[in-house]
Order: structure tokens, then C-alpha cells, then sequence
């Protein structure tokens, strides 16, 4: 069985590697990783894919703390067309599952700005609230 230490350190090796693999493919602004140390946990990364012009497939992965386990989160998130000010508003929903526990869905709600992105996250059935925040790079 992994331990949070082990599926951490392994889900940080992929996206690593995603980051180098689709690097290599040219500028075309289809990927994007996010690193999210201003959480309201202790650390979350994130690595997101376009399917379509607005529409995203994004994987999470977020480590809640001492006590909490490992969280895994993959969303379908659609970007809204239009900027609104300076910021692009994207919604959407998913599945999450937390190590050792039985998974859920959620809805995902957020905005970006240059490199800086917030989002908030809601799952179901334990109905909590996770809210992120950070930094947000597109390759």
C-alpha cells in the first residue's frame, strides 16, 4: 500500500515528467502547472490539459496536512470565452478521492490573472469546501 510520503513524491515525478515531455512539443499554451503554497492546507500542484479552445482536463493533487490524507482531484473545466477585467472566470466539476478513503464529486469555480490563479472547490458527500490559490504557469 502507498504511503502519503510515496504517492506524493511519485505524483510530483509525473508531472515533472508531463512538464519536460510536453515541452518538447512547441509554444502552443496547452498545458499549464499550478503550485498552490497560499492553500489553506499545506501544499497543492496541479498539472491541466486543453481539449478544446475552453475546455480543460485538470489533475490535482493536493496534501492537506499531517492529520488529513492525500487528496487526488480531476476536474473537466470549462473557460469562460470573454475576459471580464483582467481576469478569465472558469467553472466546472469532477471526481475526488482521498487516500485510504472513499471518493466523492465536486464543482470548481475560479478566476486567473497573468500567472496568479483562485479557486474554490466543493465536494460532495462530506460537503467541504477546499480553496486554492497560487501560482499558475502555461506551456
Amino acid at each position: 500500500m502507498f504511503t502519503r510520503k510515496n504517492l506524493f513524491s511519485s505524483a510530483l515525478i509525473c508531472l515533472l515528467l508531463l512538464l519536460i515531455s510536453s515541452s518538447a512539443l512547441g509554444d502552443t499554451d496547452d498545458h499549464f502547472v499550478n503550485f498552490s503554497s497560499l492553500r489553506l492546507a499545506d501544499f497543492s500542484m496541479g498539472y491541466g490539459h486543453r481539449i478544446t479552445e475552453h475546455n480543460w482536463l485538470v489533475l490535482n493533487f493536493d496534501n492537506l496536512g499531517y492529520r488529513d490524507p492525500l487528496r487526488l482531484s480531476g476536474s473537466f473545466v470549462f473557460e469562460v470565452p470573454r475576459r471580464f477585467l483582467i481576469w478569465t472566470l472558469y467553472g466546472g466539476g469532477g471526481i475526488n478521492y482521498r487516500v485510504g478513503e472513499r471518493g466523492g464529486i465536486h464543482l470548481i469555480a475560479g478566476s486567473q490573472f497573468l500567472w496568479f490563479f483562485s479557486e474554490y472547490e466543493f465536494a460532495f458527500p462530506d460537503s467541504q469546501g477546499y480553496i486554492r490559490g497560487g501560482f499558475r504557469l502555461r506551456f
